[in-house]
Order: structure tokens, then C-alpha cells, then sequence
């Protein structure tokens, strides 16, 4: 850890006849900032972890305050490529957006995801459905394709997007019903689907059909 001494000057002034000391520069410096910025989004460590990894490194322990300070900072440096994301994912074709629980100050939130293959946008709300959807403004004002699960928030009459369903969801749930409440219906229905990513795997007499390679895009 480098350390860089800094010595406050003060002086009497004549004219107001009062004693002038000079600021102190910032405490910690741009390094420190990228750690603890790197630590907290990357691996997800919280302030008392993070100081106390800083006080194993150094010897010296910064205060959450200061912690807290440098994400802050972060987060409005950030705000134009945020805001970049936004814009390129409101002109993509489709979309996929999904909705997880995580504990903030000891209550539940909820961490909105839009994305595709080469953006992923990230909003904080306390709701989960069409509220936080309405706060967060991107799908009321999406008009592609929007992959997602089959939350009822998605299925608002007034926003203008397509619906797709999400094949990752419906094998969970398929695989969920088969194991615990024994329905058969909920098996055949996971063969459909994973059957779909291979059809002449799954349906030996559709190869004629669809050919060697089978469809391009299912």
C-alpha cells in the first residue's frame, strides 16, 4: 500500500484577522476506490467484510462511510454507460428479462435483468411485478420480442412487446410437477421440449422431413 504524507498549513491573516488552514486532500486514492468498486460488484463482498479485508492488507481499516462513498461515486461515473445499455437493448430484436430475490438492509428486493447476448441491464426495485416493470420504464416501452417466464407482470395488456415463453422456466417447472406430484403430462411435456433442440434426435422419422441438419433455428 503506498502512503503519501500531507502537511495542512495555517496562517494568520491580517485582513480578517483570522487563522487560515489549507484542505486536506482525499483520504484514499483511486486505487483504493477501484478495489473496493471491483470487490462489491464482482464478488459481491459487503462494507464490514471489504474493511476488514482492507485492514488484513494494509493494517489500516477504512470506514464503511468511506466504502459506501466510493460507490456512490461510481454509480453516477457509471450512469452514462447504463444509460448506453438501455438504449441499445431498446433496439435489439428480442430481449430476455427475469426477475430475482436479494436481500438489501435486511429486506427482500427484487434485481430486474434485461439482456441479450451482448448487454445486461440491471434495476434495483422493492416490487417485483408490474409496478417495478412501470418504475424501471423499459418494457412499457419495448416493442420487440420479450423472452420470459410466466410471471403475470409480463402479460400486461398495455405494454406492446411479443411474448415469449422461456424454455428454461417451463423445463424447471416441468421437472418440478414429474418429481413431486408424479403427473405424466409434465414428463412428455420436458421430452417435447428438449426434444426440440435436436427433432431428428428425438423424432427419428421427422429426418426425412427436416433434413440432415435438422431446422436451423428452432
Amino acid at each position: 500500500m503506498w502512503t503519501t504524507e500531507f502537511r495542512a498549513e495555517q496562517r494568520y491573516c491580517a485582513c480578517c484577522q483570522k487563522v487560515q488552514r489549507a484542505a486536506f486532500p482525499s483520504q484514499y486514492g483511486p486505487r483504493m476506490a477501484a478495489w473496493t468498486v471491483y470487490l462489491h460488484t464482482f464478488h459481491f463482498l459487503p462494507l464490514q467484510r471489504m474493511a476488514q479485508l482492507f485492514e488484513d492488507w494494509t493494517t489500516y481499516r477504512p470506514s464503511e462511510g468511506a466504502l459506501l462513498s466510493f460507490l456512490e461515486n461510481a454509480h453516477d461515473r457509471f450512469a452514462p454507460i447504463e444509460e448506453h445499455i438501455r438504449t441499445q437493448l431498446h433496439q435489439k430484436v428480442k430481449v430476455h428479462a427475469d426477475e430475482t430475490g436479494c436481500r438489501v438492509d435486511g429486506r427482500t428486493q427484487w434485481m430486474h435483468v434485461m439482456s441479450d447476448e451482448a448487454y445486461t441491464l440491471l434495476q434495483l426495485h422493492a416490487k417485483r411485478g408490474a409496478l417495478a416493470m412501470k418504475d424501471i420504464g423499459f418494457l412499457p416501452t419495448y416493442t420487440g420480442t420479450v423472452v420470459h417466464d410466466c410471471m403475470k407482470g409480463y402479460f400486461n395488456e398495455k405494454h406492446s412487446y411479443s411474448r415469449a415463453l422461456c424454455n428454461a422456466h417451463l423445463l424447471r417447472e416441468c421437472i418440478g410437477i414429474a418429481e413431486h406430484d408424479g403427473h405424466k403430462w409434465a414428463k412428455q411435456m420436458k421430452d417435447l421440449l428438449t426434444g426440440g433442440l435436436d427433432p431428428g434426435a428425438a423424432f427419428p422419422s421427422s429426418r426425412g422431413f427436416l433434413g440432415e441438419g435438422g431446422p436451423s433455428i428452432v
